[in-house]
């Protein structure tokens, strides 16, 4: 009987120490994620500047669980530790991840706007032209700009349409502000 009576005893020390050290994993975990999640913050602010959708993929490998080994080794993390700490990181790269890829891409679509903004403005300035040579050149780059399927899939139909538009009333407009000389009697009468 007391033999089976320290027999229990030990297990229970055995089965307190195992919970204790399940216990203490976690803490030394929450501290290691802590530092993890500063690092991926400052990396996902970085990579949701870019307007390359590349960047995504630098940034789930710059994250990766292995970057973090002298973390682990600095803080004498164990196995469980490790896997705690993995299954965190998982989580986070996911959540970053999805949110990243949307960043990129409004970015992307920011940057082609504006490029797109920028060649058609060359183009209307190029319409108001004295040159008629260079104006019906200008007339025809405009027309082939809007006839580019790449240049129209990055607008709603509808937006499609009142961009070139709106474009070409600026160009009317530049025309009658330069006044060149496709109407002369309009020049001489100041319409």
């Amino acid at each position: 009987e007391r033999g089976a009576a320290f027999s229990q005893l030990g297990q229970t020390i055995l089965d307190s120490r195992d919970k204790r050290q399940e216990t203490q994993d976690q803490n030394d975990a929450r501290k290691i994620i802590r530092e993890v999640d500063i690092d991926l913050g400052t990396k996902f602010n970085d990579f949701s500047l870019s307007s390359n959708i590349d960047d995504a993929t630098n940034f789930y490998e710059s994250t990766d669980l292995k970057n973090y080994r002298s973390l682990f080794n600095t803080k004498k993390a164990n196995k469980r530790v490790r896997e705690i700490v993995g299954n965190h990181l998982f989580k986070e790269q996911t959540a970053f991840g999805q949110k990243l890829i949307s960043k990129i891409s409004l970015n992307h679509l920011a940057e082609t706007k504006s490029g797109h903004d920028e060649d058609l403005n060359k183009i209307i300035f190029k319409m108001a032209s004295n040159d008629s040579i260079t104006r019906a050149m200008a007339y025809r780059d405009f027309k082939v700009w809007f006839n580019n399927p790449s240049n129209a899939e990055k607008y709603t139909a509808a937006d499609f349409d009142k961009l070139g538009k709106d474009k070409l009333a600026q160009a009317r407009k530049l025309q009658l502000q330069f006044q060149i000389r496709n109407d002369p009697m309009s020049v001489i009468n100041n319409i």
